[in-house]
């Protein structure tokens, strides 16, 4: 009897082990599952956030560069009104209400696409880009009012404000290259949530 009761206690010990190494086997394939699955998305999402960054990127850079050269083309031409005032006659305020319309309409048109590939920004993350993506924002606000400050005067356009404009839209670009290219250098990690 004592041979059978070794049996059963080993088949016992055995069906235990067995069990237990299954579970943990288990686990452990779902865990592997888990970090793969996690580690795909994480690619995906850095996939979304590149391509989300370089059309930033684009879309200001050409904004920026438009609303620049609409300043600095005036102030090669000068004071662009007086010469439409020579033109019209003397009839200075439709002609600088007219310019103030043009500057205020070419504004607009091109800070728009902008404003929208920021939104993609903000909603991808992470935060730290989003916190940028605002500033970047912010700045681009600040350098259409700065270019439609004084519109529609013979002050137009407003050199000073415009330069303290370029300045901050030149540190906010800065800052989000830094805080986008510190997220896209990071590689995905398993387990990490």
């Amino acid at each position: 009897m004592d041979q059978g009761v070794a049996a059963v206690i080993a088949a016992g010990v055995a069906g235990v082990v067995g069990v237990t190494g299954s579970l943990i086997g288990m686990r452990m394939g779902r865990r592997q599952v888990s970090d793969q699955a996690q580690v795909e998305h994480e690619q995906w999402l850095r996939g979304q956030r590149q391509e989300a960054y370089i059309a930033v990127l684009d879309v200001w850079d050409t904004a920026v560069k438009g609303l620049r050269r609409m300043v600095e083309e005036e102030a090669e031409n000068q004071v662009l009104g007086t010469r439409y005032e020579e033109e019209r006659d003397g009839h200075e305020r439709d002609v600088w209400s007219d310019l103030g319309e043009r500057v205020c309409a070419e504004v607009d048109d091109l800070s728009v696409d902008a404003f929208k590939v920021l939104e993609r920004v903000q909603v991808l993350g992470p935060e730290s880009v989003d916190k940028t993506a605002i500033n970047l924002e912010d700045a681009l606000h600040f350098m259409c009012g700065a270019i439609r400050a004084r519109t529609g005067t013979r002050e137009w356009p407003d050199y000073a404000g415009f330069s303290e404009a370029v300045r901050v839209t030149t540190n906010a670009r800065q800052d989000f290259m830094s805080a986008s290219r510190s997220v896209l250098r990071s590689a995905p990690r398993p387990g990490k949530r």
